[in-house]
């Protein structure tokens, strides 16, 4: 409960910052492109049909639809869910 909770707090910040300009990229961001609050959308090559927000926050990139930072690994990403379903 109080995972989802710092989830959705994380996410309501998240979307203060997202009313700025948007830039289209052909790539994920790397931690050293961009500013504080910028927002990129990606489009996945591997899934067309998904784009892929993230903001700059932090001094990291954060994936939009999942709340987590963009350098996560596989093992924390299987690991988060699993446990959150």
């Amino acid at each position: 409960m109080i995972k989802n909770a710092i989830h959705r707090a994380t996410l309501r910040a998240l979307n203060r910052i997202s009313s700025k300009v948007v830039k289209n990229v052909n790539e994920r961001p790397s931690h050293l492109s961009g500013k504080e609050g910028d927002i990129v959308h990606y489009q996945n090559k591997n899934n067309f049909n998904k784009i892929e927000q993230y903001v700059k926050k932090g001094n990291q990139w954060i994936d939009m639809s999942t709340g987590r930072p963009l350098k996560d690994t596989q093992k924390t990403k299987r690991l988060i869910k699993s446990k959150t379903g």
